[in-house]
């Protein structure tokens, strides 16, 4: 599995996503000119229940003309590997290498289906000469012990839906179900065709793939099982069972139709190409001073994205210095501790000691728990991702009337969490940003404390169920970059993919995508906008 990074920067916060890209992929076999791909299985009696054989006998294309028919087709890959036959002659097989008709039973036999159909005649009916068999079909010889109710042949049902569908690349963006009828596929960046692979629930109705247009009563504009189907970003793959105007046994009032549209992905060589304007652009601003704008944030973002010079870095910590002398003391705010959190995070992302900062060691206010309350619930949780930033000790204060200790932040911040399953700095609507945060000051327990891993959980599905459409997240009724890099710093912190995992996906749109669309390409400013208005 290939590992890529994945860092998205904005105006105020650099976000950095290192995590596995992977996209899902089935092994299925691409077509091949001029020939048909013949199988032979059985998937229903066991060599263990007295089968001569079981599983899959055959596999392989074979070369076709004229003369072909699906029949002789079948036999010449049974001898192209030594197996025996009985029946084909007379356009039955009773027996196939050992395994005869009846040995799983009265209702046993052999079946065959051309393109996953069970044909409404039989195997020498089809023919190369009158174009019923072409080249990349798919013929299967197959045995039932229930005359076809075992292997998809059902007499006594009219369902003309799906039951399954296989891509040989991309993700769907929710889980396939058969009463679903619309979905978003999406794709590598690269990726220039696709192969299909549906399934029907009853296979005595024919299953048909198209590509932009559905064109039932039109033969030969649909595309075949093994075909490749040519793809572009938004190309729509239609797929059809059981429509009136094919052949089937059974009767049908109407097709069901399933649209999957395509969604390519944004290269990531786009993202990193934005990540290293935006880094020369923010390179370009003055030297970071304390403050939650244009500071601590802008130059974290930078170290976590390997980036920041050592200029930049070393007036950074200059300009801090400064600060601190002028302040006279390690507790830089009289009730804000979430500078102290802010500046340990940068410092700690720069190489710098936190505990001698000219003499001041800025952890000292940390085990003030009462001070860190004074913030409401940011204090605890900013408390908790500094100190985890490089797993320092909590220093030990005799002075204060509760000591902090990180069983007593993450107490704290579990105790905060609302019913909706996320965390608000007040009320009782969850907001993106704070449970973003929460999540992140989490992140360290996430998987070995089994409260922990509930709650965070919990928070997942609220942050997936309050998701925009376009993939990006709204706090304090707007949508903001800010959100975005929140809820990605947060995902990443614990091992999830924003760009691949379907939870964090709407419409086709992820949150990778929502933070591309505040790009702004001002050659002035190639950063982010915070806003999209």
């Amino acid at each position: 599995m290939k590992k890529l990074s994945k860092k998205i920067i904005s105006l105020t916060l650099v976000v950095t996503i290192m995590t596995a890209i992977m996209s899902f992929c089935f092994t299925i076999n691409a077509a091949e000119d001029n020939k048909v791909r013949v199988i032979v299985r059985n998937d229903v009696f066991s060599v263990s229940d007295g089968a001569a054989w079981d599983g899959i006998l055959v596999d392989e294309w074979v070369d076709i003309d004229d003369s072909t028919t699906m029949m002789s087709a079948v036999v010449t890959a049974l001898d192209n590997h030594g197996y025996t036959q009985s029946g084909a002659e007379y356009n039955y097989i009773t027996e196939l290498n050992g395994l005869s008709a009846t040995d799983g039973g009265f209702m046993g036999g052999f079946m065959c289906t051309l393109n996953d159909w069970f044909t409404i005649q039989g195997a020498d009916a089809y023919t190369v000469a009158d174009g019923t068999l072409e080249a990349d079909d798919e013929i299967c010889i197959m045995y039932s012990m229930a005359w076809g109710a075992d292997v998809g042949s059902l007499w006594d049902n009219n369902d003309v839906r799906l039951s399954d569908i296989k891509f040989s690349t991309g993700t769907l963006n929710n889980e396939f179900k058969t009463d679903v009828k619309d979905y978003t596929i999406t794709v590598p960046a690269d990726t220039e065709s696709i192969i299909v692979t549906p399934t029907a629930i009853n296979k005595n109705y024919q299953v048909r793939t198209y590509l932009n247009n559905y064109t039932p009563a039109e033969n030969g504009t649909e595309y075949k099982r093994n075909a490749e189907i040519p793809i572009t970003d938004g190309s729509k793959i239609i797929v059809g069972v059981g429509d009136e105007s094919w052949p089937s046994m059974n009767t049908t009032s109407g097709a069901d139709i399933y649209t999957f549209t395509v969604e390519k992905e944004k290269s990531f060589s786009l993202v990193e190409d934005k990540l290293n304007s935006t880094s020369a652009y923010l390179q370009t601003l003055p030297t970071p001073l304390v403050g939650s704008v244009g500071g601590e944030w802008l130059a974290l973002g930078l170290a976590r994205n390997g980036s920041i010079s050592e200029d930049f870095a070393t007036g950074y910590y200059n300009n801090v210095v400064d600060y601190i002398n002028e302040v006279g003391s390690s507790k830089l705010h009289p009730v804000k501790s979430t500078d102290n959190s802010r500046v340990i995070l940068a410092l700690t992302s720069i190489g710098k000691d936190v505990t001698d900062v000219n003499g001041y060691n800025l952890l000292e206010p940390l085990a003030d728990f009462d001070y860190l309350c004074q913030q409401g619930i940011n204090g605890p949780i900013w408390a908790l991702i500094a100190l985890d930033s490089n797993d320092y000790e909590i220093p030990v204060d005799s002075t204060v009337a509760e000591q902090t200790t990180r069983k007593l932040l993450i107490d704290t911040i579990l105790s905060l969490q609302l019913e909706d399953g996320g965390w608000a700095f007040f009320g009782n609507k969850a907001d993106p940003d704070m449970t973003g945060m929460a999540i992140q000051s989490l992140a360290k327990y996430y998987g070995k404390n089994e409260d922990v891993t509930n709650a965070v959980d919990k928070a997942l599905n609220k942050l997936s169920e309050v998701q925009n459409s376009d993939g990006g997240f709204s706090s304090w009724g707007s949508t903001s970059v800010e959100s975005c890099a929140q809820i990605a710093v947060a995902l990443t912190s614990i091992g999830i993919n924003p760009a691949t995992d379907e939870r964090f996906a709407k419409s086709g749109h992820t949150l990778i995508d929502a933070i591309m669309s505040f790009s702004t390409e001002d050659n002035s400013k190639n950063g982010f906008k915070q806003i999209l208005s």
